[in-house]
């Protein structure tokens, strides 16, 4: 993800490296590592905000799920969402998106005894977000 002209904020995801991300600036060409995401499940990519400045992404506390946005590039948090039980599925079971540079969204499918997904909407400047539950089958 290219912030402004002069960063690459990119995801590290080797068998050999600790998930992560890392920073690249473009005009000192130098390599930095990225902020710690906490609790980040990292096998399913974040979302990074088209200005580069927030990112949103899945979090896992012990065998529940919640969305995290946090600053970039300092990885502090400015929200934590519901801890909920996701999908029994080894497939992806979130969808985030920026719709804007301070607006997101993200829904996590929720497990079979529960159905459907909660959907998580917010805005940045200042910090609202709705979270609802959707029914299976409602997009």
């Amino acid at each position: 993800m290219m912030s402004g002209d002069s960063l690459v904020i990119g995801v590290v995801a080797e068998e050999n490296a600790d998930p992560g991300l890392f920073v690249f600036d473009v005009k000192r060409r130098k390599l930095r590592p990225g902020p710690h995401l906490e609790g980040w499940f990292q096998y399913q990519g974040p979302a990074i905000a088209p200005d580069g400045r927030h990112i949103v992404y899945l979090a896992r506390q012990g065998d529940l799920f919640r969305g995290i946005v946090a600053q970039l590039p300092n990885g502090n948090v400015i929200y934590r969402g519901p801890l909920v039980s996701p999908l029994e599925t080894d497939v992806g079971v979130d969808r985030t998106e920026w719709r804007s540079a301070t607006e997101f969204q993200m829904t996590i499918d929720l497990s079979f005894k529960v159905g459907g997904r909660v959907r998580m909407r917010g805005t940045l400047s200042p910090l609202k977000v709705v979270v609802d539950t959707l029914p299976p089958g409602h997009t």
